[in-house]
């Protein structure tokens, strides 16, 4: 990061994704920027690795085992002054009304190529209404103000799509007649693989997920760009936790 000793993802994964350093917090954006601050973040956009890859025509994905919006992979298709900016009700009102678009709305509505093919992990509230329930628990509801399913949205996008949130729906999955595929399996982070065969409905592990993602992009028989991470190690060092 350009202005911090100990560096994060954010700023870290759009050095290696675009070549060009920026500030702890920031996505995919020149160094210039104040953090949460949209205006400054306007006309400042670095081009990424993986939007070079869909305008150059390859395949693309992002397979994780945090919220697909979080900072590393959405550093790969997105850009924001603020990695926290997930869902549209992360941004304050006054900068969503100077047209700042959360990171989630992003992913939905990339502009290069024909989209992601593949994208794998956690993170199911940012795509979700705030009055739409969660398909797994019933205690919790999706974070979006704006009214939009995210997931429905991606879907109607390609008429080769599938949005998927549980193991059944995965592991029914023919990769040879899938082109895109949206899998969200948790509000929030995967679980750490410890845990995993503890969760209800069922979650894939990172190296089922890989494996699917690598299937649907080659089976496109383009040349591909896919970041794939264990993101939730980088949780268990926080906390601590072996």
């Amino acid at each position: 990061n350009t202005n911090l000793q100990t560096a994060d993802s954010a700023g870290t994964m759009s050095a290696m994704m675009t070549g060009v350093k920026t500030k702890g917090g920031v996505i995919s954006l020149g160094a210039e920027v104040v953090n949460d601050n949209c205006d400054s973040g306007k006309n400042n956009n670095t081009i990424t690795l993986l939007e070079l890859a869909e305008k150059a025509g390859m395949s693309t994905g992002i397979v994780t085992t945090s919220k697909i919006t979080h900072a590393t992979p959405a550093a790969t298709y997105a850009h924001s002054v603020s990695r926290g900016w997930e869902a549209d009700s992360d941004i304050p009102k006054s900068e969503r009304a100077k047209g700042c678009v959360d990171i989630a709305q992003q992913l939905i509505d990339f502009p290069f190529g024909d989209g992601l093919e593949v994208a794998l992990g956690g993170g199911r509230k940012n795509l979700l209404p705030k009055q739409t329930q969660d398909p797994e628990y019933l205690s919790k509801k999706g974070a979006r103000t704006d009214n939009q399913n995210l997931m429905l949205k991606w879907q109607e996008k390609y008429p080769d799509a599938k949005a998927i949130w549980n193991l059944d729906q995965f592991n029914q999955i023919n990769v040879t007649k899938k082109k895109h595929l949206l899998g969200v399996f948790e509000p929030s982070h995967m679980p750490y693989e410890h845990n995993r065969n503890k969760d209800k409905a069922g979650e894939p592990s990172l190296s089922q997920m890989a494996q699917k993602a690598l299937g649907i992009v080659t089976n496109t028989k383009k040349p591909y760009f896919l970041m794939m991470e264990g993101g939730r190690s980088d949780h268990g060092h926080h906390a601590s936790n072996a």
